[in-house]
């Protein structure tokens, strides 16, 4: 392979560590030099390579000088920038974008959202993130949110099959998740080029009383490439529940930990996970999923490049939730339907996994996205939502974010109820069962408010 004008990747010491692909350099220049604007999931590609760079204390090898020996570094600062380093390499040639970067807040597409749902579900271009160390592990509260393009495949698959709901006859444990996943995968196209493929064709689900062979069976798949489209690179993905992540030192990979499995799942790159913390696994089990391809086109092997995991309910159900303090408010709120809720009041539970728009002043619009909606249903009567909130952090920037967003959920939804975690677990769930009762009974007829603050 002609290393000589390509992104290459090296860490502190000077050891080369990879190269970037072109397509993806090409989207690099773009987001960090270039003047031009550029789509939202290219922005997302950028920032991932950046954020990779931070962790993993990588540089980057720019592709402007042909001789390796002479070619200047690239290295990642805050805020998002590729900052040229001082070194005693040469200068960027006087044609690299590097050399005449334009200036740092000349914006493009703006690429910090959270969740937004779109058309198709895009192949990931042909790029191997670097791999970890045993050093490197969780994360920092103050990184980078952005997600990966592979969790809009998690999230679309997981709403397509509504496993971000709970309906009033349904509990944790009653279903088989991971069926509902691939049943659902059936009727999400996976766009590879201009063909379109059923997301199914490149997808397997593992419950937990699954095995690897279905693993062994989709690498084996795509290795041979079968039924995948003439020119374009063969890819799939891995769904199951993961009790915990760590590093390997013997095979120098990521694995994941399977309850009911003695075989781990390796990923060679760290994974990504929603809201990432210093304690990641402290949040678990995790719904992952692993991106399966060959590093290079013409490799023989077929590997776990990335994986990207979210938080769930546990592990026989896949119900996402973003933190413990959500797991327990999800577990208050199936208590109260059981308790508290006359037969003839039916309660949905649902968890949003895309943000909402909402329209404000002057035609704009601002988008929402609530921690879950309860759907409110009794005969002879319209239902409707209660937007239901769970406050676990005390900062100012966090609650200067709510301050913004709970009027869209109460334009939205109509009703908004929070559970404020940050004074104590029994004072907070008495005043959140007391509001959720008083929001709904009160909605309903006032016979009912006899019973709003029953615990």
């Amino acid at each position: 392979m002609d290393h000589s004008m390509k992104f290459r990747f090296v860490d502190r010491g000077g050891q080369l560590r990879g190269d970037l692909d072109d397509d993806l350099g090409d989207v690099l220049v773009r987001y960090f030099a270039a003047r031009s604007r550029m789509d939202e999931n290219d922005a997302e590609l950028a920032l991932e390579v950046f954020d990779d760079m931070k962790s993993l204390e990588y540089w980057l090898i720019c592709r402007c000088r042909r001789d390796a020996s002479r070619r200047p570094l690239l290295g990642a600062v805050d805020p998002a920038t590729l900052r040229r380093l001082p070194t005693p390499r040469d200068a960027h040639s006087e044609s690299c974008p590097f050399q005449q970067r334009r200036g740092h807040g000349e914006t493009v597409v703006d690429p910090s959202r959270v969740h937004e749902r779109n058309g198709g579900l895009t192949i990931f271009p042909a790029f191997v993130q670097p791999r970890g160390n045993e050093a490197i592990r969780g994360g920092s509260s103050n990184r980078r949110r952005t997600l990966p393009r592979i969790s809009n495949v998690l999230f679309q698959s997981l709403d397509a099959a509504e496993v971000n709901v709970l309906r009033h006859d349904e509990y944790p444990g009653d279903r088989d998740d991971s069926k509902r996943v691939y049943g659902a995968a059936r009727t999400l196209p996976l766009v590879v080029g201009n063909v379109p493929l059923a997301l199914s064709e490149a997808l397997v689900t593992l419950s937990e009383r699954d095995n690897l062979g279905k693993v062994i069976m989709l690498r084996r798949r795509l290795e041979a490439a079968e039924g995948w489209p003439a020119g374009s690179r063969a890819q799939g993905y891995a769904c199951c529940v993961v009790e915990s992540v760590d590093f390997n030192r013997d095979r120098e990979r990521y694995e994941l930990i399977r309850r009911s499995s003695n075989y781990p799942l390796f990923v060679e790159a760290r994974p990504h996970v929603f809201a990432e913390g210093i304690r990641t696994n402290r949040r678990a089990p995790f719904i992952a999923i692993v991106g399966y391809s060959k590093p290079q086109r013409h490799a023989a092997e077929v590997l776990g490049l990335r994986c990207f995991m979210q938080p769930c309910y546990d592990r026989n159900c896949w119900f996402p939730v973003d933190s413990r303090f959500e797991r327990f408010t999800l577990e208050t709120l199936l208590d109260w339907r059981r308790k508290t809720l006359p037969r003839n009041i039916r309660v949905d539970f649902r968890k949003p996994l895309f943000d909402s728009s909402v329209q404000v002043l002057n035609g704009q619009y601002g988008t929402h996205r609530p921690d879950f909606v309860a759907t409110v249903m009794i005969l002879g009567k319209p239902p409707f939502d209660v937007a239901i909130e769970t406050m676990g952090i005390d900062e100012a920037d966090y609650s200067d974010r709510k301050e913004r967003t709970h009027p869209l959920m109460l334009q939205d939804h109509g009703l908004l109820v929070q559970h404020d975690l940050t004074s104590g677990r029994i004072a907070s769930t008495d005043r959140f069962l007391s509001d959720l009762n008083g929001a709904v009974f009160h909605r309903i007829q006032p016979a009912y408010r006899s019973l709003s603050g029953r615990v």
